[in-house]
């Protein structure tokens, strides 16, 4: 069989010389083709298996942060070698503490909350604050705050009344911020005009 296989690899030149123009123009085709489709496919395989992993800390599945994150994640996916994972969290302030443990490669966030406010610190070191990086604005957001009562029409009116806000994320600490501008909450945290529900474990109820 060993001298078979020698004697016909052997015998291929001949047989190559002995094709007419057209037949060896042939030959040389398949044979590009067979190494180019070989490469490809090699290629393709290695990409795979060295593609990038990135993973985004988006927020909520029902919020925009990560609706337009996920978005986004689907695009670049479709047009490039990268995996993206998009992970549900509970808002800018746990994006940031895993985007600062290494836990995630992006995280979305709100703007407007500086990162020196949201108790993050860098390897457990609480003289080191986390600074993160902006890469892109996703898209602008304003902040509502809904009354029932038409008479209420400036912040500082809502002295003495119950707000209906969880006490953690963006949302939280941007109205804590607007809240101590005007007084109706100190900055030490330790007394305040305004009844927070989200500080009394009830994130949600109607505002009065």
């Amino acid at each position: 069989m060993a001298i078979f296989k020698k004697s016909s690899f052997a015998a291929f030149p001949k047989f190559f010389l002995s094709l007419d123009p057209i037949s060896k123009l042939v030959f040389i085709s398949l044979g590009v083709t067979s190494v180019s489709l070989l490469g490809f496919t090699s290629w393709r395989i290695l990409l795979r298996l060295t593609a990038p992993q990135i993973t985004i800390a988006a927020g909520d599945k029902q919020g925009e942060s990560y609706i337009i994150s996920d978005a986004i994640a689907k695009t670049i996916e479709k047009h490039s070698n990268i995996k993206i994972t998009v992970r549900a969290t509970g808002g800018t302030q746990e994006n940031l503490g895993l985007l600062q443990q290494g836990k995630v490669q992006l995280a979305t966030a709100q703007a407007d909350v500086v990162s020196e406010d949201m108790d993050v610190f860098s390897n457990g070191n609480n003289s080191l604050k986390f600074s993160p990086r902006t890469v892109v604005v996703l898209y602008k957001d304003l902040f509502q705050l809904v009354v029932r009562n038409p008479n209420l029409k400036q912040f500082i009116q809502l002295e003495g009344k119950i707000i209906a806000l969880p006490a953690k994320g963006g949302q939280y600490q941007s109205f804590k911020k607007i809240a101590q501008y005007y007084g109706l909450i100190k900055e030490n945290n330790q007394s305040s005009e305004v009844e927070i529900t989200g500080l009394k474990g009830s994130f949600y109820v109607s505002p009065q």
